[in-house]
């Protein structure tokens, strides 16, 4: 089984490469000496690559964007694989670029929430459909909970208006606002203003751990309803998640591991008792840690993909 995708997405194309191993090649196109993914400021990358294409038939071809596809426009597959990264629900040109594009595919829906967002404009055939949060593979996770700085961290590019993109601006901002009260840093790729943040580091984090495990709390004010990847990284790290509501999480809510609101004063007040209690910092951690451990398994993950993918393969659809 050959299958291709392009880079775009960090985290989501180390996770495809360690779950399907060899069986996926990663394609990193170069245009006028310069690398086209979003990731070009990235000389290097956690997995392998090639920057040729060693053929132009494939078995199967993973989707993400419009991009994507028009590297690609030369390159035949007996199966299309489409990873939905957003809903687009608001880009009137990306429904159409894809509507007219993909006609036929089988769906990979990280959270339900995208699944109806997505079935309300395309118009293609769905030949198969999984919905499979993202998972984190055991390297991410520390094996101790280290000591606490006495801060707080929000991490994302273009933070506030990616985390304002399904609505509630304002929450956002007063988020942001009363975060800038406390000792509060920003990592990530942002041009927009934040006063008063005690530190801005304006660039890629990787790994996040490297960087954040020793913080009291970290806080995700996005109302985008899936799973990010720094979420899940800082959980990962034995850092304490406090973030707005979320599809993937189980509808059990564990308030010793993680906090789930949507009221900007309950996130600062949560955030305030971490700051102020090294212990219950973390605890909640290490809760946060062993949690998400047990109910996001990689081997789980590994193994329905694949299962996913043979039956693709095999055309059982």
């Amino acid at each position: 089984m050959r299958i291709l995708k392009v880079v775009r997405h960090l985290g989501v194309d180390k996770m495809l490469k360690s779950a399907l191993g060899d069986k996926l090649t990663l394609y990193r196109p170069v245009v006028n000496g310069e690398f086209t993914d979003p990731t070009k400021y990235l000389r290097e990358l956690p997995f392998d690559y090639v920057i040729k294409l060693p053929s132009k038939e494939w078995d199967i071809v993973i989707q993400d964007d419009i991009d994507s596809i028009n590297h690609l426009s030369n390159v035949t597959a007996t199966h299309t694989i489409w990873y939905v990264h957003g809903t687009y629900h608001t880009w009137e040109g990306f429904k159409l670029f894809f509507n007219k594009m993909v006609k036929r595919c089988h769906v990979l829906f990280p959270d339900y929430s995208r699944e109806g967002y997505i079935k309300s404009w395309y118009q293609g055939e769905l030949l198969s459909q999984i919905v499979l949060p993202i998972h984190l593979s055991d390297e991410y996770f520390v094996d101790n909970i280290p000591g606490r700085n006495g801060q707080v961290f929000a991490m994302g590019n273009n933070l506030s208006s990616t985390c304002a993109l399904y609505g509630f601006k304002h929450k956002v901002d007063m988020i942001l606002k009363l975060m800038s009260k406390r000792p509060f840093s920003i990592f990530g790729f942002n041009n927009e203003k934040f006063d008063l943040v005690s530190n801005f580091y304006k660039g890629s984090v990787s790994p996040i751990r490297e960087h954040v495990a020793n913080y009291s709390a970290s806080i995700h004010p996005s109302f985008v309803p899936t799973c990010s990847f720094v979420l899940l990284e800082c959980m990962a790290a034995g850092v304490p998640v406090i973030a707005t509501p979320k599809d993937s999480i189980p509808l059990t809510y564990n308030k010793e591991a993680y906090v789930i609101t949507d009221d900007p004063e309950e996130m600062a007040y949560y955030v305030d008792l971490l700051l102020a209690n090294e212990e219950i910092s973390k605890s909640m951690g290490l809760r946060g840690r062993d949690f998400l451990k047990s109910q996001f398994p990689w081997s789980g993950y590994v193994r329905t993909i694949n299962e996913w993918v043979r039956r693709i393969y095999e055309s059982s659809f």
